[in-house]
């Protein structure tokens, strides 16, 4: 079975997000073996791994257990399109397909 990827553009989310409590992207990225360059590449993709790396990382770097929700009320989901608003506006995941699928 193929491992499932994750869009860069989830990593320097949280890169960018960090940099709000003053963490070092570039610590950041070395600590969680992800080459900082990556970030800058949207089309790019990432493996689960070094994803989960990168959020132990962050945890421990910004020292906020609630990182991840933090960084969630802090995104604009207008950033993702359509997307983002078809999630908004759903309550249940089959939700989602049936709309996205029109």
């Amino acid at each position: 079975m193929k491992e499932a990827t994750f869009s860069v553009s989830i990593v320097r989310d949280i890169v960018q997000y960090a940099a709000t409590y003053d963490v070092d992207a570039k610590k950041l990225c070395a600590a969680a073996g992800i080459e900082l360059a990556l970030i800058d590449m949207p089309d790019r993709q990432i493996t689960g791994a070094p994803l989960r790396a990168l959020w132990r990382e962050v945890v421990k770097m910004t020292g906020d257990e609630n990182f991840g929700l933090h960084l969630g009320e802090a995104f604009n989901v207008a950033a993702i399109g359509i997307v983002g608003y078809v999630l908004l506006n759903c309550t249940t995941f089959k939700q989602v397909l049936e709309k996205l699928s029109r």
